[in-house]
């Protein structure tokens, strides 16, 4: 990063690594969403993919989750990342495609890891009340999995988001006076838009 700009190639080669890297901290943002009944939604998602010569990001979740029907509903998202070391928080806008039973969602659930959508096999609607605990999931799922054969059948309640990100917010925080830029992506052009704002 320059010394009073930001970049957005750092950002999208910082949102990249986090894509593979379990330990980066803009691997789990806050995904906000709103509904018709203008209440909004926060809740942590982990980030899977991120196509930023395309201004896409992803992640994967339950169809039967609150967040898909408000995505559906309203097809607006927001992230909000942050990475301590760097001091640099980001917040993306982003219009939402649900994936589901299509190629696309089929590509992504073929190259993910068992471990990683074992949930997905729960015989129970995410966020539903329960006397008692209830982890979702079948005892033999409790250790890793390996084989992604063994969960096939929670690709019926896999959905794929794919964010189109419309604008990207960077805040710098520094002793010597914080940067602040917004980031706009043309897709027509492909190409992003940088324009200053106060901190």
């Amino acid at each position: 990063m320059k010394q009073n700009k930001v970049s957005i190639a750092d950002i999208l080669s910082e949102l990249t690594r986090a894509t593979v890297d379990k330990r980066h901290p803009f691997r789990y943002p806050v995904l906000g969403t709103v509904s018709n009944s203008v209440s909004s939604s926060l809740r942590i998602v982990v980030l899977r993919k991120l196509y930023g010569n395309e201004a896409k990001l992803f992640f994967h979740t339950d169809l039967r989750s609150k967040k898909v029907s408000e995505i559906r509903e309203k097809n607006q998202t927001s992230f909000l990342f942050y990475h301590p070391k760097k001091q640099l928080q980001l917040i993306i806008k982003a219009t939402a495609i649900v994936h589901y039973k299509n190629d696309v969602s089929l590509r992504f659930w073929k190259s993910s890891s068992a471990n990683s959508v074992k949930g997905y096999t729960g015989k129970k609607t995410p966020g539903t009340f329960s006397s008692e605990y209830n982890p979702n999931l079948q005892p033999v799922f409790f250790e890793n999995v390996e084989n992604l054969s063994l969960v096939e059948k929670g690709y019926e309640n896999f959905v794929l988001i794919e964010n189109n990100i419309v604008s990207i917010e960077a805040l710098q925080l520094r002793r010597n006076g914080h940067i602040r830029m917004l980031f706009q992506y043309d897709s027509d052009t492909n190409e992003w838009k940088d324009d200053y704002l106060i901190p």
